[in-house]
């Protein structure tokens, strides 16, 4: 086992099996893809741009009951 960081990088440490990876049971997850229609150009970073006029919106949910990692819950959002 190997200790790696989590994400965002100040997340606590885990350990990891390079050879197994990480397994996952019992999960529940649900996405939706979305239109934005208002401007959201103050909320991406500098150097990237968005592409069209209405951008594509995602959010991911997530509880992963059981894992090689423990079990944890996840929230994703994407532009």
């Amino acid at each position: 086992m190997v200790a790696d960081g989590g994400i965002p990088i100040d997340a606590p440490l885990y350990e990891v099996d390079l050879e197994r990876g990480a397994e996952y049971w019992d999960c529940k997850a649900i996405a939706t893809v979305f239109t934005i229609s208002q401007d959201v150009s103050d909320l991406i970073p500098e150097g990237l741009k968005l592409l069209g006029e209405s951008p594509l919106g995602m959010v991911l949910i997530a509880d992963y009951g059981k894992s090689t990692l423990g079990p944890y819950s996840e929230f994703v959002s994407l532009i």
